[in-house]
């Protein structure tokens, strides 16, 4: 085999790691068959210097050492944009957008919110580290195109949102994130060696996906299932934390189809034996239903909870057979 494992919560299961310095045809079919049985999977050496992931990694905690009322003038019009705090369902979770990364101007914006006096060093950091981790995800969709034989890809269509998310869990104390899948098209995160994530296979089976340093994780969102015809999983996944020495720092990197895009699953997809499942459809209709499910489903927990969310992309665009 080309790729690692790690080895997961049950016994036996493994979340697929692959090396991007060994590109060969086994490692689009392995590739392949970690989008369809995981939605997910963990890359290593990928080329994002490590010294690059470390100081963005030291910038979010920076960032989240500014006073709460500072951090709250990280505001958008697009609500799910800005600051995230204080939400009954995500515990002890902190979460600063910088959509439109690695756009210098869209960096800009970002730090002037923080430090309006500026602040040259963050916004080179965001620069670096963003500009990087795009150039990783195109290559990343352009390795799944070529596992699922797709001829073309339109680099355009796409929009980028980095996440500087925050966990400071008091003593004895369990916070983190419910199980959901991220609504995107799809998703490369940082995580610190405190770990925390876990993803649920399409069987329904948990795995912790434990720190491996210098690596990514890349999870499949709910407009790839759509847009690949059901074909690649959308990867449910939570976080669940204890006290941990330090705070808990993940950063993902969310991939968007741009608002005029139709979302529609491309000819080599369907088949006799893989019909159309989805109906054609643009993000931001499927935005805003998203948006008023997860509004709804956030209220009603006072808790962390281990229920896997209903499926939204399912009850949104799959299409009904009379």
């Amino acid at each position: 085999m080309d790729s690692d494992t790690i080895i997961g919560q049950n016994e036996g299961e493994q979340v697929p790691v692959i090396d991007l310095s060994l590109l060969r045809e086994s490692t689009y079919v392995e590739v392949r068959k970690a989008c369809e049985e995981w939605g997910c999977f963990v890359v290593a050496n990928h080329g994002v210097k490590e010294e690059i992931i470390d100081g963005m990694d030291s910038a979010t905690r920076d960032a989240f050492a500014l006073p709460k009322e500072t951090r709250q003038k990280n505001a958008f019009p697009r609500r799910d944009f800005g600051y995230i705090s204080d939400l009954p369902a995500l515990p002890f979770y902190e979460s600063l957008g910088v959509p439109g990364a690695p756009d210098r101007d869209a960096i800009q914006k970002f730090s002037d919110q923080l430090w309006p006096q500026g602040n040259s060093h963050i916004c080179k950091i965001i620069q670096e580290y963003t500009s990087d981790v795009e150039e990783l995800m195109i290559e990343i969709i352009k390795i799944i195109f070529r596992s699922f034989t797709i001829s073309k890809y339109y680099e355009s269509q796409f929009y980028a949102l980095l996440r500087l998310n925050y966990y400071d869990i008091p003593p004895n104390k369990t916070g983190g994130v419910s199980p959901h899948a991220d609504h995107d098209f799809i998703t490369i995160l940082y995580q610190d060696k405190n770990g925390g994530l876990e993803v649920q296979n399409k069987y329904g089976r948990w795995a912790k996906v434990k720190f491996m340093p210098n690596s990514f994780i890349v999870l499949m969102g709910d407009c790839m299932k759509a847009w690949s015809n059901g074909r690649i999983w959308n990867c449910i996944h939570r976080v669940i934390m204890k006290e941990c020495e330090t705070p808990r720092v993940s950063l993902p990197y969310f991939y968007y189809f741009s608002d005029e895009v139709v979302i529609n699953a491309p000819p080599e997809l369907i088949d006799e034996n893989h019909p159309r499942l989805y109906k054609p459809f643009k993000y931001p209709e499927f935005r805003a239903f998203y948006g008023e499910m997860s509004y709804k489903k956030i209220q009603e927990f006072e808790t962390l909870r281990n229920d896997t969310e209903l499926p939204f992309i399912d009850m949104f665009a799959l299409i009904t057979i009379e």
